[in-house]
């Protein structure tokens, strides 16, 4: 049984250190990565920026009273008492 784990080990170290897992998966990870954050980088960048105006834009306005509740509502959840 020793002798079976041993050469199962082996086979293990063999196809761990092997080409494909050094070298071509590395490769396709960055043929898959670097299209895809070039072409979801500005889809990232628009989202963002829609959420800042739409905070930045709610609050410049006048506040109602419900704004400055919600306001003090959010502070007060996140500080710990």
């Amino acid at each position: 049984m020793n002798e079976v784990l041993e050469f199962d080990e082996e086979i293990l170290k063999s196809r761990i250190s092997g080409l494909y897992n050094k070298l071509i998966k590395r490769v396709i990870d960055l043929i898959l990565a670097i299209p895809l954050l070039l072409i979801l980088s500005p889809v990232f960048i628009i989202v963002s920026l829609m959420i800042f105006l739409n905070q930045a834009l709610r609050f410049s306005i006048v506040p109602t009273e419900a704004d400055i509740k919600t306001l003090c509502f959010a502070y007060l959840s996140f500080v710990p008492w």
